[in-house]
């Protein structure tokens, strides 16, 4: 009776416990193979147990790359490769739109549909600003019954778009021209009908703008709709809509390094031994994905080839691992690790 007791009381540590990285294997070299070992790292989840829904790095193509589960967009609003030129980090290759008369949309489209979780990430610059645009970021829709849908916008409104009540407000999230934004948007659907007030659902929405948190609703969100929008889409992906065409004729909107997922699930690295402390962050992207090993292809990002960094694996439940260090163009090893970089179980 004893150990079943101590069996007991024991089981729900061990089932939230963090995932922790024991080490790696393979170079850290842009576009190497490298695996990670540890425990609790879960399974991904999403549509893909292994792959992202959308790796993206237009660096051959402007369509995603074979690194995820969908190798070409549902749509193209108004965006074009751009070789050279302006560009993150070390890529060489992005996709650029342009503002004229007429045209203030600027996204590619993903038909999929978002059931409980969206996890994206990617770079984004413009040209100029206009403080007072406004301006959608992110729109998410499905064209089912009971629809879904989370709309932000510039001047700091986060809502179902379809919803009577539009009162969830926040500060605004107003870029700086000519400066890339690493941006992270984390959302999960409702599992309540919003009826009345946005604050009796209980759906989560994050936005990180260079890892510093910039919006949260945490169970006051709704994502369940009496009628669908009428778009019949999933995913604007990283949405650029000009919706009063605030912003000058010629404005350039360049974005780079686009990662969807519909899982919170990820490997990221950072520039400090905690993940809340990285100001700069880059995705990796998995092959394989299980409780022990987890094996991604490296993203160097906007890193030096020789750079210093630290390696993070996120679970499914935003459960975020201590940081393992590493050095770019060096072999895998274990140790190095720092402390938890905390858990944020929603």
């Amino acid at each position: 009776m004893i150990i079943v007791l101590a069996v007991l009381i024991l089981w729900p540590m061990s089932a939230i416990a963090a995932p922790a990285i024991s080490g790696t294997s393979g170079t850290m070299s842009h576009g190497s193979s490298v695996t990670i070992s540890g425990t609790a790292f879960g399974s991904k989840g999403g549509t893909n147990s292994n792959k992202p829904l959308i790796w993206a790095d237009f660096e051959s193509s402007i369509n995603p790359t074979s690194l995820g589960h969908y190798t070409a967009w549902d749509g193209n609003q108004n965006l074009s490769r751009n070789v050279g030129g302006t560009q993150y980090g070390n890529s060489g290759a992005n996709v650029v739109g342009t503002r004229s008369a007429g045209v203030q949309a600027f996204a590619f489209q993903l038909v999929h549909t978002f059931s409980s979780k969206l996890y994206a990430t990617g770079k984004r610059r413009w040209s100029a600003w206009n403080g007072s645009a406004n301006y959608k970021y992110f729109r998410l829709w499905n064209d089912v019954p009971s629809s879904l849908l989370a709309t932000n916008l510039s001047d700091g409104t986060i809502y179902d778009e379809s919803h009577t009540n539009q009162d969830n407000r926040f500060q605004g999230v107003q870029p700086t021209a000519n400066v890339w934004r690493m941006e992270e948007f984390l959302w999960r659907k409702a599992t309540t009908t919003c009826t009345g007030d946005p604050a009796s659902a209980n759906g989560f929405w994050e936005m990180r703008v260079n890892a510093a948190q910039q919006q949260l609703l945490n169970g006051t969100l709704c994502s369940n709709l009496s009628a669908n929008y009428g778009q019949g889409l999933g995913l604007e992906v990283f949405d650029n809509f000009d919706t009063n065409q605030d912003l000058a004729n010629g404005t350039n909107i360049w974005m780079d390094d686009i990662y969807i997922d519909d899982t919170w699930a990820h490997v990221i690295i950072g520039n400090a031994s905690t993940l809340a402390a990285s100001t700069v962050r880059e995705v990796q992207i998995p092959s394989a994905w299980s409780d022990t090993s987890i094996t991604v292809t490296v993203n160097r990002g906007s890193f030096g080839e020789s750079a210093s960094a630290w390696l993070f694996v996120v679970d499914a439940n935003n459960g975020v691992s201590a940081g393992q260090s590493i050095t770019f163009g060096a072999g895998g090893g274990g140790g190095g690790t720092a402390s938890p970089g905390g858990m944020d179980l929603f």
